[in-house]
């Protein structure tokens, strides 16, 4: 009966209607988060729409100093990662300008977030289909990202990740598709090498967590050329006077132009912070005085933290092992903003059973199958990409916890730029182990799907708060309160909240 029922949700999951119903799942889910929480969510939320609605009121993208009043949010006009507040400092003023009521300005700018980041499933579905694997696989795959139950609650906000996630997809893609014609057509795309190379600028001003990024995809290609290089005599230098050669004048001034202008933006921003502070995003006690420092919460946070002279008690191997399952937890929960002080809503037992099984299982199949994983040079990328951003996140934190002592912003929501690619490892990594049993494969996806279902999109979310997550809005409480009544025998699990410092 059960192999039945996977059966028909292995052939549902091969058709165009499959992939269709995610983007609507992730609509809705998104959707229902965004219209119902306070303002301000959890992943600073109020520290974004404060800093989009300066850039409203100033022309340039760039404050030569920090405007008066603004000590809570630090030193945000040495920060390079601002390309997003400014992009939506414009939406902004029309929506302001259209209504003056506060919660409908914020909701409609969260919507906004929900269709940047809902562009992102599209990119990683072409993204995925490069690895030539299955239509099944691939809208499994972005099926379990949607169900992570931290995805709809950072896109449901108003924060710059959802911008940066579905650009890290776009260069994914442009990086796979200049390899694979480097590969197959022994030709070197200019105009999409460009267009990357901009985009990586761009990226980089979105958010700097990009850099990592940005490094794996230059060794990638690196490597690409080199192999070719190798293969068939032909040196970088002449593949690239052969590729211009076959490229109009026009365009290839255009393609310089563009290339100049972001590479321009990327340096302004990134190069005074260097050679003054000696850091991509300079510590606020290094730019304004202590006093002034102390208004922001972060800051305030390690310097509290730094005085109290505390000793680190994990070495490495005991850090990691903590940071790896925080990690996880991260992305299984449910967290409420400032307001309540962070209240976390713990995760459902049955879907964080699916996540664990699903890493344990993948991580054992890539161990056993990695040469030949790797040897698909999609899943090269990939495999470069997360590993290189996850040592420079580890490196980070581990960091911070050595000057400390303590663990500080190991958050989960981190790693869903990376989570898709991820997610496909894993997956591909289980088939490959199970590659003489079909069986199998179907039946473990539609029970990691199936347990996944109850605590995926937004169920975490209306499980695990209460009314004073929401609105004060009578309609909006009592839909989420009516909604969390039906879920509560569903998700097999008790209602309950507790405090957690995020």
């Amino acid at each position: 009966m059960f192999k039945k029922l996977a059966k028909r949700f292995y052939s549902w999951t091969n058709t165009k209607w499959c992939f269709r119903s995610i983007v609507g799942l992730f609509a809705f889910s998104a959707g229902w988060i965004a219209v119902s929480s306070q303002y301000p969510m959890a992943y600073d939320e109020d520290f974004h729409l404060s800093v989009i609605k300066l850039y409203a009121h100033h022309l340039s993208p760039f404050f030569s100093s920090a405007p008066a009043g603004t000590e809570k949010l630090g030193v945000f006009f040495r920060d390079p990662s601002y390309l997003y507040h400014y992009i939506m400092s414009f939406p902004w003023r029309l929506i302001t300008l259209a209504t003056n009521n506060f919660m409908v300005q914020v909701i409609t700018m969260r919507l906004l977030n929900v269709i940047l980041f809902a562009s992102s499933l599209f990119i990683f579905r072409a993204l995925l289909g490069k690895t030539k694997h299955s239509c099944a696989a691939i809208n499994f795959v972005i099926l379990l990202f949607v169900l992570t139950p931290i995805v709809s609650q950072l896109a449901a906000q108003i924060n710059y990740d959802n911008l940066f996630i579905p650009l890290v997809g776009l260069s994914m893609l442009l990086t796979v598709q200049i390899a694979e014609k480097l590969r197959d057509q022994k030709k070197l795309d200019l105009t999409r090498l460009f267009a990357l190379i901009s985009l990586g600028f761009l990226t980089s001003l979105v958010k700097y967590a990009f850099l990592p990024i940005f490094a794996a995809i230059g060794l990638y290609l690196l490597m690409s050329l080199v192999l070719r290089w190798r293969r068939d005599q032909l040196t970088p230098v002449n593949l690239f006077i052969q590729s211009a050669k076959q490229v109009s004048v026009r365009k290839l001034i255009l393609l310089g132009a563009i290339l100049l202008a972001t590479g321009g933006l990327f340096v302004r921003s990134y190069a005074p912070n260097l050679i003054q502070y000696h850091a991509i995003a300079p510590p606020c006690e290094k730019v304004l005085s202590v006093d002034s420092c102390m208004a922001n919460g972060p800051w305030k946070r390690n310097y509290d933290i730094a005085r109290a002279g505390l000793t680190p008690t994990y070495n490495r191997v005991q850090f990691t092992a903590y940071w790896f399952q925080h990690m996880a937890y991260n992305l299984m929960f449910a967290l409420n903003g400032p307001n309540s002080g962070y209240v976390v809503g713990s995760p459902i037992i049955l879907p964080q059973v699916a996540l664990v099984l699903l890493l344990v299982s993948g991580l054992l199949g890539l161990g056993l199958n990695i040469k030949r994983l790797l040897s698909n040079p999609v899943l090269l990328l990939f495999g470069l990409i997360i590993g290189i951003y996850l040592y420079s996140l580890w490196t980070l934190n581990y960091s911070a916890y050595h000057q400390l002592g303590i663990p500080v912003a190991v958050q989960g929501r981190y790693l869903v730029p990376i989570l898709v690619p991820f997610y496909l490892l894993l997956v591909v990594s289980i088939t490959h182990m199970f590659h003489k049993h079909v069986w199998v494969q179907r039946v473990a996806a539609s029970l990691a799907i199936g347990l996944m279902f109850t605590g995926g999109g937004a169920i975490t979310y209306i499980a695990r708060s209460d009314d004073s997550w929401y609105w004060s809005n009578k309609t909006i409480v009592t839909i989420n309160s009516g909604a969390r009544n039906v879920l509560s025998p569903i998700i097999l699990s008790q209602i309950k909240t507790t405090v957690r410092n995020p």
